[in-house]
């Protein structure tokens, strides 16, 4: 990483040593993690040499287990020094900024709009054109590029914003108005010029981008995805565990609050006895054939997840019409009915089915889940073997458990 001028090697405790051989102690800076990704932050005091530093941590981990974290340290100092500082008509302003406008840094010539603590703020109170100050705070947010023209006191700046590619970090160049519509003239007369003009100042942001990039960023973000997708996963079923499972219906409920799905939980009939009579581990071998066939039977985009035990949900994403839910239902009744398990015995495993419909019957996952859980426990005081849909019209599902004993007791 060029301009660095501190390494540590540190446990999962932060307690380890720097590169210029000191012990260091991070565990109590704000600043450090132990999260799985890689973290690139800004702090006034690094806790190491008392100085401001854009602060990269890079777990480390030996054979998929987390050992601890390579810190590297870089000063404002090996920034600045690639800001293109004496160009852009002369003493130009810059600021590092994050998605809300909160200012990280600041360096260049001194600027009404670099000062304080929030560019964002700065800016409401000055007059903007080509841009609302609205559309700003969502291109901000949103980590949109963007050129305006913005004008405060005896200030009259053209400024550009855009994101340096790593986190939510954004660089803004502040220029003088007079110099920009001097450069404008000048070069729409000669478009060769502009064009080299151009690829001077994409330069001068690409050395930015690799002053401030790791070499390790993909590989990095690809072990990130592989642990999260580890830690989502239950591991005897390999389907979504139960936090990841209610977490991804709830961000699809809430990103998607007009499109119809269809929940579908179930467990297996008699587990228990499976257990009792066929051992544990048959009975192990049913749960991990059923989560095996589920992923192959429904779309890789319906969300398949193991709630405990033999309970498990199915959300099937954007039903379109009544006769797709039909469909489903038929579906999910025959998958069972044609469900076997086992390497030398083949057992056929029936499953009693409630289902739930969103927004129709709930709108979010635990009004949801318990919708389902009734219409669960309505198929079950019904005999087993077949699925409900809930209803207005279903008893209260306490009443349902104190009448329904022998699947009380399957459950604990």
């Amino acid at each position: 990483m060029p301009g660095t001028y501190l390494v540590a090697l540190v446990d999962t405790t932060g307690t380890g040593v720097a590169s210029d051989g000191t012990s260091v102690k991070l565990f109590n800076e704000p600043y450090f993690s132990i999260s799985g990704n890689v973290i690139q932050t800004h702090t006034m005091d690094d806790g190491i040499k008392g100085k401001e530093a854009f602060v990269t941590i890079v777990p480390m981990t030996i054979k998929g287990q987390r050992k601890g974290s390579i810190v590297l340290y870089a000063g404002l100092d090996s920034v600045e020094r690639d800001l293109p500082t004496k160009e852009y008509g002369g003493h130009p302003s810059y600021a590092i900024i994050s998605s809300d406008g909160t200012i990280v840094s600041a360096s260049g010539s001194d600027s009404y709009f670099t000062n304080g603590d929030n560019f964002l703020a700065n800016l409401s109170a000055s007059n903007m054109s080509e841009l609302t100050m609205s559309q700003v705070e969502v291109r901000v947010t949103r980590m949109t590029p963007m050129v305006f023209s913005a004008v405060k006191g005896d200030e009259n700046k053209t400024i550009s914003v855009a994101p340096i590619g790593i986190g939510e970090w954004q660089l803004v160049c502040i220029m003088n108005q007079s110099y920009v519509s001097t450069e404008i003239k000048s070069e729409m007369d000669n478009p060769r010029n502009l064009l080299i003009s151009l690829t001077v100042t994409l330069g001068a942001f690409v050395v930015l981008l690799l002053t401030l990039s790791l070499t390790t960023k993909i590989k990095s973000k690809e072990e990130s995805k592989e642990l999260a997708d580890k830690a989502d996963t239950d591991l005897l079923t390999e389907v979504n565990n139960k936090i990841a499972t209610e977490r991804k219906i709830q961000e699809y409920m809430d990103e998607n609050p007009d499109s119809q799905c269809l929940m579908f939980m179930f467990d297996i009939d008699n587990f228990k006895k499976i257990n009792d009579t066929m051992g544990h581990a048959f009975g192990d071998e049913v749960l991990s054939t059923l989560g095996h066939q589920l992923r192959n039977e429904f779309r890789v985009s319906d969300i398949i997840g193991r709630l405990g035990g033999d309970e498990f949900v199915l959300f099937l994403k954007n039903i379109k019409s009544d006769e797709q839910l039909e469909r489903e239902s038929i579906r999910i009744t025959n998958f069972f009915h044609q469900f076997k398990a086992g390497s030398y015995v083949q057992y056929s495993a029936t499953a009693s089915i409630g289902a739930a419909i969103f927004p129709g019957d709930a709108g979010n996952f635990h009004d949801l889940y318990n919708c389902a859980d009734k219409a669960l426990y309505e198929a079950k005081r019904r005999g087993k073997n077949q699925l409900v849909f809930y209803s207005k019209e279903l008893a209260d599902v306490e009443s349902i458990r104190v009448t329904d004993d022998i699947d009380s007791n399957e459950k604990k």
